[in-house]
């Protein structure tokens, strides 16, 4: 009978290399757990990864890739080993949260700008706690457009297959599944969105079990009083480790931003630890350079303004105390629409008038939080406390001036001969679909548009961003709905704002579109502004809100992993340069490394402690082509220090030969991913203990340890 693999051994199964994290013997069959997947003797075929148990001469060149590799990719209480090998660069800041994380707090609000990497500073927690075995059940709730995205980058950065969790997903597990086993009870990363698992039948079907990890992306999203966060706090109470991701922690709303502090909380649980990083603290980057355009409407544009306005003072007169919210709603909805396009306003009361027609309007106050097509309608079926007859005829005439604007739509066409001026590639915000389709047919003959909204299904979406992103497309036009999440540095720097929103979120978010870590030009906001009064007093609010967020109090970043952080990134980029310069002894010659800071650790032109370091943990430290390059750099008191390190070290080796003779009782097994083992003669060196550096493990050069092998 096939003995037992022990947990922490590697097998190969399926033609897979698989590490066993736990093993079981049920009579005749043996389970054994390997993470993602289970596996059962004697139906799968298990066998030991090859190795070569001859010793073979090679040369100091090769000897010293092996080492340099192996020594890179060990084992480290102190770095994320997922690191190693993601394709991601990695700043210091992103290191912080997984250090919080690894000493144990529960909670951490990752609230980095815009464009700073929250995603992959998450990533890399859910990577590491899978590869540690310290998490088999994780959760992502994202917003329903990100999903997607999340699913892809886990894929491609970290290797990590998550499970979309939504009907058609649950439809397909349950048919694959006994019946007694629970989809949300699997192993592994399950992606989810907010507005599914908020719906009582989906809720009421997540398994007792806690969550190792539950990551909420967009967080801000359910902080409001509703059923998001009702749903996001009773998941995030019922896990082990709460990651909170928003780039916008705080809009004003002193309240929302509580609700976010406490999500998850039990009892009298300390704060969540909160990490901030703005583009400044990050490092010098592109400017980011706003510019307002202040349109001249036309008489019969004004017109429309003002009588809005006059129809907005009589509903408020009108309004009782039960109906004043619901009037309130509909006069800011007007508002909002006109300063938009007068299409949009038009729109707006055709719609009203036609409930207003349809029969009596509805008193219910759960009417206001129904989801319509631009998030805003729910406003439109609900009572207002005017009569019904006079607000027919106030609407009849806000229909009629508004008809006429629309005819005009001075900000449309000035964003017409804006994008005509030039060929810069330009993404253009607005709030309402309706707005959308009205500049999508005004920009046509002077462009090549794309546009994105929440109506499109994942595949349009990614038609429509393929298009803009490969030049197909010149004009991205786009909705708040479909704004969050996009990655369009690369393509675009010129972010267009049709129209203001009135949370000052969602302006942070559209200019996050191309703001962000990649970005190499200045980045441009334009924003489109009427001449009227009306238009300005929108911008005091939103002024207002945004200058209450930033001077809140509640948003303390901690600081205590920042020297950690830093020092951790300088390490972490030197054992990936050397990681990746041998790849494995089918390679002849070194890669680059991927590492953000890479090219700053590598290379000798920093700091000469910085320089020192990295030279003394590099097992070429005693090669003394490194101390002609480290002098051809102006650092000659670094290359003296090198220089007496490698002296003593040397001494050291030579006095341990003469004390103890050399013998090689086993070889060292160097294991590369991808590639077989590679056996290599060097004397036997005393094993480090589970918190010591791997590379004290050797204290001689690789020339004489090679010297010491030959004999």
């Amino acid at each position: 009978m096939q003995s037992l693999p022990a947990a922490g051994s590697e097998v190969i199964v399926r033609r897979e290399r698989w590490r066993v994290v736990r093993s079981f013997r049920h009579g005749p069959v043996v389970e054994i757990d390997a993470g993602r997947a289970t596996f059962f003797l004697p139906f799968d075929r298990i066998s030991l990864p090859a190795t070569r148990s001859r010793p073979r001469r090679v040369r100091p060149q090769r000897w010293r890739a092996l080492v340099d590799h192996a020594r890179a990719t060990a084992e480290s209480f102190e770095l994320p080993l997922a690191a190693l090998t993601a394709a991601i660069d990695l700043l210091p800041h992103q290191l912080e949260p997984w250090l919080a994380a690894s000493s144990g707090r529960r909670r951490l609000l990752i609230a980095d700008e815009v464009g700073l990497g929250k995603t992959i500073e998450a990533g890399l927690i859910v990577a590491e706690a899978l590869r540690r075995a310290r998490a088999r059940r994780v959760l992502i709730v994202a917003p329903a457009t990100l999903c997607e995205q999340w699913r892809q980058e886990l894929h491609d950065r970290f290797a990590i297959a998550a499970m979309s969790m939504d009907a058609e997903s649950l439809r397909r597990l349950g048919a694959d599944l006994p019946r007694d086993v629970n989809p949300w009870s699997l192993d592994g990363v399950q992606l989810t969105s907010i507005d599914f698992v908020k719906q009582p039948h989906i809720a009421a079907a997540l398994p007792p079990e806690p969550w190792d990890l539950v990551v909420f992306d967009e967080a801000h999203l359910v902080c409001g009083d509703s059923a998001r966060h009702e749903a996001a706090d009773a998941i995030a109470r019922h896990a082990r480790q709460v990651l909170l991701l928003t780039a916008t922690p705080h809009s004003g709303d002193e309240t929302a931003a509580r609700r976010l502090e406490r999500l998850g909380a039990l009892g009298d649980e300390a704060a969540a630890t909160v990490f901030r990083r703005t583009r400044l603290d990050i490092g010098p980057g592109p400017l980011r350079r706003a510019r307002r355009i202040r349109v001249r409407i036309a008489p019969i544009e004004a017109a429309t303004l003002d009588l809005l306005g006059r129809f907005g003072r009589t509903a408020r007169d009108a309004a009782t105390s039960d109906t004043r919210d619901a009037a309130e709603l509909l006069i800011a909805i007007f508002n909002k629409r006109a300063l938009s396009t007068f299409g949009a306003l038009r729109l707006s009361i055709e719609r009203r008038l036609a409930f207003l027609d349809a029969g009596a309007p509805s008193h219910d106050a759960d009417q206001l939080v129904l989801s319509f097509d631009d998030g805003d309608e729910a406003g439109l079926v609900a009572s207002i406390g005017l009569a019904v007859d006079r607000e027919r005829n106030w609407l009849r005439r806000l229909r009629a001036v508004a008809v006429a604007a629309a005819r005009i739509e001075s900000k449309v066409e000035r964003l017409r001969r804006l994008i005509a001026r030039t060929t810069e590639p330009a993404i253009v915000f607005t709030e309402f679909r309706d707005s959308l389709g009205i500049v999508e047919r005004s920009l046509g003959d002077v462009a090549d548009v794309s546009v994105a909204h929440g109506g499109l299904s994942s595949r349009e979406l990614a038609i429509a961003l393929g298009r803009f992103r490969s030049g197909a497309s010149r004009v991205l036009i786009a909705t708040d709905v479909a704004s969050q999440g996009l990655n369009l540095q690369q393509r675009c720097r010129w972010v267009i704002h049709l129209d203001r929103p009135w949370n000052p979120v969602r302006l942070e978010q559209r200019a996050g579109r191309v703001d962000r870590l990649g970005q190499a030009r200045d980045v441009h906001l334009t924003e489109l502004m009427t001449s009227h009064d009306r238009e300005f007093e929108l911008a005091e609010r939103v002024e207002r809100r945004s200058q209450a967020a930033a001077t809140s109090a509640w948003l303390r970043p901690c600081g205590r992993w920042e020297r950690r952080g830093r020092a951790a990134a300088r390490v972490l980029a030197a054992r990936r340069a050397r990681a990746a310069a041998w790849r494995g002894p089918a390679i002849g010659r070194p890669v680059k490394t991927t590492s953000g800071v890479v090219s700053e650790a590598s290379s000798v032109e920093t700091t000469p402690d910085v320089v020192f370091t990295l030279c003394r943990t590099n097992i070429l430290s005693s090669d003394g082509r490194l101390c002609e390059q480290v002098i051809s750099r102006g650092h000659a008191r670094v290359a003296a220090r090198l220089q007496r390190l490698a002296r003593l070290e040397a001494g050291r080796a030579a006095n341990r030969v003469v004390a103890a003779p050399v013998t090689i009782a086993a070889p060292l097994q160097l294991t590369l991913p991808g590639s077989g083992a590679e056996t290599a003669q060097p004397p036997r060196a005393p094993a480090p203990s589970s918190f010591a550096d791997p590379s004290r493990s050797f204290h001689a050069s690789p020339p004489q340890l090679l010297a010491l092998a030959s004999d």
